[in-house]
């Protein structure tokens, strides 16, 4: 059999297998799902790879002849990330891929495409024209609020319901929520999709510099669809009922503070050094109308206080937190200034930026004293 050869730029594969490699399974029920699929025809390469729960397609300008086979992921993407020529060729030869790049050549043993598992790649109802960077930057400010835990798997989720024009996308770990709102409906009343797989497909398209996406569902596998020019990145969605989380939303407030974003961020960071033995739990002290105080202390070690110049109206409260979910929160807000409304000293806090468009709630500790 006579090798079938293909020229791709260096760069160009570069960028496809490092994508594609992030979609491949760590620990591999079958060989085959250890390797990234190539298949060349009709002046691309296409590059498949999948840990079974989420899948990615890409395609590059390429030029040669038909073929296709499987690669070891790892130790290719390795060497490929290694190459300095401009040009690369790739020659498929009965079981073999081989590399040529300048004056590096490489074999690499592979694995039949035909053992390589079916990869379903197709969305109904698919909404065309998204923004990537307003999607990203939305998605962004909340993906920090769901749960990383696998023993939570609904709480991994970011819940995307759209009613009435809007989108809602909702996170949480059951001690702080994150919502986003997105001005346009997306089609679909609800869906439950895996965060990092979210996160990740915003980014592989900001990276691909693609700047519309596509959305859709596919009913029968199951799936959530992102599609772009040169991409398509399909997820299982999470099966489960999604916490009712408007009823932790406290509508009524006994206190409010406005405060320097970075004055607040800094003091903080101050009093979580001092907290870290208990929790990381810091106070905050409403003292009405100028000051907020914040404190962290340890028995043990000591304690740090600040004073921080606030406009402070309603009741004098000392609230305390984890300090990192505020810190969460407070990144995820672009305003030089904050406010925080509180609802109680046991009860949520919610802060809001001035466009409407994310609000996040976080659930009070109890105080050490």
């Amino acid at each position: 059999m006579e090798a079938k050869t293909t020229k791709i730029l260096t760069e160009n594969l570069k960028t496809a297998v490092n994508i594609a490699n992030r979609f491949v399974s760590l620990r591999p029920s079958v060989a085959a799902l250890g390797n990234i699929l190539l298949k060349s025809s009709k002046g691309k390469i296409e590059f498949f790879s999948t840990n079974l729960e989420s899948s990615i397609a890409l395609s590059e300008v390429a030029s040669g002849e038909d073929w296709e086979t499987t690669v070891p992921a790892k130790i290719f993407v390795e060497l490929v990330n290694t190459l300095k020529e401009k040009e690369t060729s790739l020659a498929v030869e009965k079981e073999t891929l081989q590399l040529v790049s300048g004056a590096t050549k490489a074999t690499f043993n592979t694995i039949a495409a035909s053992e390589f598992p079916t990869i379903q790649l197709s969305g109904d109802k698919l909404k065309k024209d998204l923004s990537q960077k307003t999607l990203a930057e939305i998605v962004g400010k909340i993906a920090f609020a769901a749960t990383v835990e696998e023993t939570k798997p609904v709480l991994t989720g970011i819940l995307i319901r759209s009613k009435g024009g809007k989108t809602l996308l909702v996170a949480t770990d059951s001690y702080r929520l994150a919502i986003g709102t997105l001005n346009e409906s997306l089609g679909e009343e609800e869906m439950l999709v895996p965060a990092k797989t979210l996160v990740e497909a915003l980014k592989i398209a900001g990276e691909l510099q693609e700047e519309s996406i596509g959305i859709g569902t596919s009913e029968e596998n199951n799936q959530l669809l992102f599609a772009g020019d040169n991409f398509q990145i399909a997820t299982r969605l999470i099966d489960g009922v999604y916490p009712a989380y408007e009823q932790i939303i406290p509508d009524t407030f006994v206190a409010s503070v406005k405060v320097s974003k970075d004055a607040l961020t800094d003091a903080l960071k101050t009093a979580s050094v001092l907290s870290r033995d208990i929790g990381n739990v810091v106070r905050l002290k409403l003292k009405a109308p100028q000051q907020l105080v914040i404190e962290g202390d340890t028995a043990q070690i000591g304690q740090a206080v600040t004073e921080v110049e606030a406009e402070v109206t309603g009741e004098e409260l000392t609230v305390a937190f984890n300090s990192n979910f505020l810190l969460d929160g407070l990144s995820s807000l672009k305003e030089a200034e904050v406010e925080i409304k509180f609802s109680g000293v046991l009860k949520p806090a919610v802060f809001e930026n001035s466009k409407k468009d994310f609000k996040y709630v976080v659930m009070p500790v109890r105080a050490q004293r």
